[in-house]
């Protein structure tokens, strides 16, 4: 599924949106899968319940998008903007990990 997904955001981001391609679309896929994979693996070992399995794969998919979009806005924008631009899916990332760790403890 996410090797697909990774396909398809190549294609359009080289033919249609004439994008460069960098490893940043690869990091961000293997984010997800990973995220993916151990919230699974959670889920299955009772860990996380069902409604925090919705909201957390809720939340990956949000910021996976975001990331995409920041990705490839990235090549358009100027200078002082790319710099605001490529920490956004790092933030992103990030709360969204600290959500995941949160919702274990409490």
């Amino acid at each position: 599924c996410c090797l697909a997904l990774y396909a398809a955001l190549l294609l359009v981001g080289r033919f249609l949106l004439h994008r460069q391609l960098t490893s940043e679309l690869l990091a961000m896929m293997l984010w997800l899968s990973g995220e993916l994979c151990a919230l699974l693996v959670l889920y299955e070992e009772g860990s996380v319940s069902p409604k925090k399995c919705r909201l957390l794969i809720a939340l990956f998919a949000l910021s996976f998008v975001v990331g995409v979009a920041c990705y490839f806005l990235y090549a358009r924008l100027s200078a002082p903007a790319t710099e605001r631009c490529g920490f956004v899916p790092i933030f992103c990332y990030g709360a969204v990990v600290l959500v995941f760790l949160l919702l274990q403890v409490f």
